[in-house]
C-alpha cells in the first residue's frame, strides 16, 4: 500500500525593512507669502473700467485665509524693471478666491499667466526638505512620512519653494514628524521601513 506525499507547508515571506534617511516637517509659523497663479481677462471700457484695466481670479489653496489690510495686492507683471503693481481687491470675492482689479496697463495682458503676492496665514502648513517630494505618475505630490516603522503616503500641495533646500506644503502632516528623503525609489504605502542616520542638514 502506497503512501502519498504530504506537501510541505510553505514558509511565510519575511520582508526586510527598507533603509531610509529622514527629514523633519517642521510646521510653518507667521504670516507667509504665497506667489499664486492667475489669468488676466481685458474687462470691457464702462462707467468704473477703463482701456487697459484687466480682472484677476486668484484661487487660494484649500484651507488658507487671506491677510488682507490695505484692500489691494501685489501683482508681478512679465516685464523686466518695475515689474511689481498694485491691483485692487474686488468686493466680488468669493470664498476661496479673490477677485482683483488692475488697472490702466499698457502692455497687453490679456490671457497671460501673472504671479500675485498673497500674504496667508501659516495654519495647517509645513516646510520639508525639498528631496522629500515625490509625484507617482505625475499625478501630484506627496511625501512618505514614517508612522509606526510604516510609509505613510501624504498628498501635499506645494505652495513654495524656499531658501535652503525647503518647500512650503499644506497637507496631512503632523508637526516634527519624519519624511523620507533618502530612499524613495520604488517605496510603497505600508512598506517597513528602518531610519538610517539623519539627512545632511538634520545633523548639523
Amino acid at each position: 500500500m502506497g503512501t502519498s506525499a504530504c506537501s510541505p507547508t510553505p514558509k511565510p515571506v519575511s520582508y526586510a525593512p527598507r533603509p531610509v534617511a529622514v527629514s523633519a516637517a517642521r510646521e510653518a509659523k507667521g504670516l507667509q507669502t504665497l506667489l499664486l497663479n492667475a489669468t488676466a481677462h481685458r474687462t470691457e471700457p464702462g462707467t468704473s473700467a477703463v482701456r487697459g484695466d484687466y480682472s484677476l481670479d486668484v484661487e487660494l489653496p484649500e484651507g488658507l485665509e487671506p491677510r488682507l489690510g490695505s484692500g489691494s495686492l501685489v501683482v508681478r507683471l512679465p516685464t523686466v524693471r518695475h515689474n511689481r503693481v498694485a491691483a485692487r481687491l474686488m468686493k466680488s470675492s468669493a470664498p476661496g478666491r479673490l477677485s482683483l482689479l488692475l488697472r490702466g496697463q499698457v502692455q497687453d495682458l490679456n490671457g497671460r499667466s501673472l504671479q500675485v503676492e498673497t500674504p496667508v496665514e501659516a495654519q495647517g502648513l509645513f516646510t520639508v526638505d525639498f528631496s522629500a517630494l515625490t509625484s507617482p505618475r505625475g499625478l501630484g505630490a506627496k511625501v512618505f512620512a514614517v508612522r509606526e516603522g510604516k510609509a505613510a503616503g501624504v498628498e501635499v500641495q506645494v505652495l513654495d519653494l524656499l531658501d535652503q533646500g525647503r518647500a512650503l506644503v499644506a497637507g496631512a502632516l503632523r508637526p516634527g514628524e519624519p519624511v523620507v528623503v533618502r530612499g524613495l525609489d520604488d517605496l510603497l504605502e505600508g512598506d517597513l521601513v528602518q531610519v538610517q542616520s539623519p539627512a545632511p542638514r538634520e545633523a548639523l
